[in-house]
């Protein structure tokens, strides 16, 4: 199931029913942080740094973070200090890789408060035609 968002900073609340004799589960996710992929990250395999905003949602005691890539699989991303800020290198470089992200695209981190699970979705990209556009304009 995929939800589509008029912005990044649309939070969706999903009711999901299961059989009759069960209520309704509401799960709740919130918008975290948003990166837009630049050429020097790609090239260079930057790490990810994470903003002071995702750092409520990160337990000290965890040296990890729970990342749900949409595939339903949950994958660990181990978190390392550098300069006293909290990254993630390996599995971020990898996430760029497998999913053929370029300059331009977007990864957006939302945290799902009742799975204690990060979402990570990206959007690519949009290249328009614009010689295709201008032949149809009068």
């Amino acid at each position: 199931m995929r939800f589509v968002g008029r912005d990044k900073n649309t939070t969706f609340s999903v009711d999901v029913v299961g059989p009759l004799h069960q209520r309704a589960a509401t799960t709740i996710r919130h918008h975290v942080f948003t990166i837009d992929v630049s050429k020097d990250m790609i090239q260079h395999n930057y790490q990810l740094v994470l903003p002071l905003e995702a750092s409520i949602y990160l337990t000290t005691s965890k040296k990890y973070m729970i990342v749900d890539r949409g595939s339903g699989r949950h994958h660990k991303w181990m978190i390392t200090t550098n300069n006293g800020l909290s990254c993630v290198v390996d599995a971020w470089i990898h996430y760029l890789g497998d999913c053929h992200l370029k300059p331009g695209d977007e990864v957006i981190f939302f945290y799902n408060i009742d799975q204690h699970v990060w979402e990570v979705l990206y959007r690519k990209q949009v290249k328009w035609d614009d010689e295709e556009d201008e032949a149809e304009s009068p």
